[in-house]
């Protein structure tokens, strides 16, 4: 199931990725939110928190990417100027993002216990 498209991914992000590292992204993103429902025994079809916490989940695997790759170094240097970046804090971020969206979702569709109450019938 994919809860977000590349599309969506690419308005939120500006990533200039290519469409094929976009999928393989966000299919990682969402087989981690199925794992997560499957659980619960619940589906996030349909479900705008599932589309956010796929999204969350996809910027962090986009930041993971260029951590891993990269293209985006934890800090850099040009000239006189320095910057650091705190991607480690920024993955962890939209991940608990992302598992306090699934969090709610599980919340609103679990519903009470049924109490079953058995009669006994003599003759």
């Amino acid at each position: 199931m994919t809860y977000c498209t590349t599309d969506e991914l690419v308005l939120r992000t500006g990533s200039t990725l290519p469409n094929n590292v976009l999928r393989a992204v966000i299919a990682d993103a969402d087989r981690e939110i199925d794992a997560y429902l499957l659980q619960y025994s619940l589906s996030g079809a349909g479900s705008g928190a599932c589309m956010s916490a796929s999204l969350e989940l996809s910027k962090a695997g986009l930041l993971d990417r260029g951590r891993l790759d990269g293209t985006q170094p934890d800090s850099s240097t040009e000239g006189d100027v320095s910057a650091t970046y705190q991607i480690e804090a920024a993955i962890k971020r939209h991940r608990a993002t992302a598992f306090g969206l699934l969090d709610q979702y599980v919340a609103s569709q679990q519903t009470r216990p049924r109490r079953h109450y058995v009669a006994k019938v003599n003759g």
